[in-house]
């Protein structure tokens, strides 16, 4: 089965991916277990937003420093 789910720009688009993967549960659609792995990408996904902005906010502030 095919589910379409919304990109992933930034942090704050993850609800309404992991929204969309609770609905295709309760559509039967897909399995728990088939979302559970797909919560488990969408989760490293998100770290590595998160890791790419907290490197960008050091940067700014090593910059501001002069460091």
């Amino acid at each position: 089965m095919r589910v379409t789910l919304p990109a992933i720009e930034s942090a704050t688009d993850i609800p309404a991916v992991t929204n969309a993967l609770l609905e295709a549960v309760g559509k039967g659609q897909l399995t728990p277990s088939e979302v559970a792995a797909l919560a488990a990408l969408v989760e490293g996904h998100r770290k590595a937003l998160e890791t790419a902005d907290l490197a960008e906010r050091v940067a700014k502030l090593e910059e501001f420093k002069g460091l």
